[in-house]
């Protein structure tokens, strides 16, 4: 039980993480042009 629930919030995490990294990825390209 508690393995399914870290599995799941590794997965959460890694998915929120993935998200931010795309949003400063495109925030910076937005402020160099």
């Amino acid at each position: 039980m508690f393995g399914k629930l870290k599995n799941r919030l590794g997965m959460i995490l890694g998915r929120i993480s993935l998200l931010l990294c795309i949003q400063h990825r495109d925030g910076s390209l937005t402020r160099k042009k």
